[in-house]
């Protein structure tokens, strides 16, 4: 079963713990994670826990990459993965955000321990509403957010974003 749950910790510390899937349909709940910590005046320090996740599609990396990018440009740190499946390691390496984000640990890295995350304290976060329009908007941000940290995105997802696109034109006139 999918869940996205986070705890606050001191410090300005938001630690945002995936299990099973990520994927385009809980994306929602990741960013709303974002909306509920972060201030226009500052923003946390986000630690990703992945030892539960299994895989994630692109909108859900795209959507990682917003809350990294976004604290970088706030606080100038950069939020931290701990504990990624060998899986999940490969994708996030494949789509370039091991330059935006510090992954640590996981199954299957020799030279990392498993870094230990908050067992107690985690608020699960529901799946807001989203109108068919309001979700194409978020997959079309979140794959434009990739193409941006890494241009080889671009190619690999030019022909999702002109269908998005044509989707949303779509969607509007519905």
């Amino acid at each position: 079963m999918e869940s996205i749950e986070f705890a606050k910790l001191p410090d300005g510390i938001i630690v945002i713990r995936v299990s099973g899937k990520g994927n385009h349909q809980n994306s929602a709940s990741l960013r709303r994670v974002m909306e509920l910590t972060s201030t226009h005046e500052s923003c946390p320090k986000y630690i990703f826990d992945l030892e539960k996740c299994t895989t994630m599609d692109s909108t859900f990396m795209g959507v990682m990459a917003t809350i990294g990018l976004r604290q970088h440009r706030s606080a100038r740190t950069r939020g931290i993965i701990l504990n990624p499946t060998s899986n999940v390691a490969r994708q996030l390496d494949l789509l370039g955000l091991k330059y935006i984000l510090d992954i640590r640990g996981g199954k299957g890295d020799e030279g990392a321990p498993s870094a230990p995350s908050p067992r107690r304290g985690f608020s699960a976060v529901d799946t807001p509403e989203m109108t068919r329009l309001d979700r194409i908007i978020m997959m079309i941000e979140a794959h434009e957010q990739l193409a941006d940290i890494d241009k080889g995105n671009a190619v690999k997802f030019r022909g999702v974003l002109e269908d998005l696109r044509k989707s949303l034109g779509r969607a509007s006139k519905d």
